[in-house]
């Protein structure tokens, strides 16, 4: 099976994780994560992001691309 089938194929490329920020490991998803107070989610973007990437301002989390020095 190639890359028009929906079934995960060893022929398939390696996909780049969309979040940087976020969780690497595929056992777990981002529901998982925010249940288990693993991370939070941007107060801008939406994304989850671990605990150890958010920068939290006036009890809002920031992820790193939302963040701006500036804010403070």
């Amino acid at each position: 099976m190639g890359f028009t089938s929906r079934k995960p194929d060893s022929n398939d490329p390696p996909k780049k994780p969309s979040n940087p920020w976020g969780n690497q490991n595929p056992e777990l998803d981002d529901v998982a994560i925010l249940l288990n107070n693993l991370g939070k989610r941007c107060c801008v973007c939406k994304r989850v992001a671990l605990n150890r990437y958010i920068k939290p301002i006036y009890e809002n989390p920031y992820c790193p691309d939302c963040y701006f020095p500036n804010y403070e």
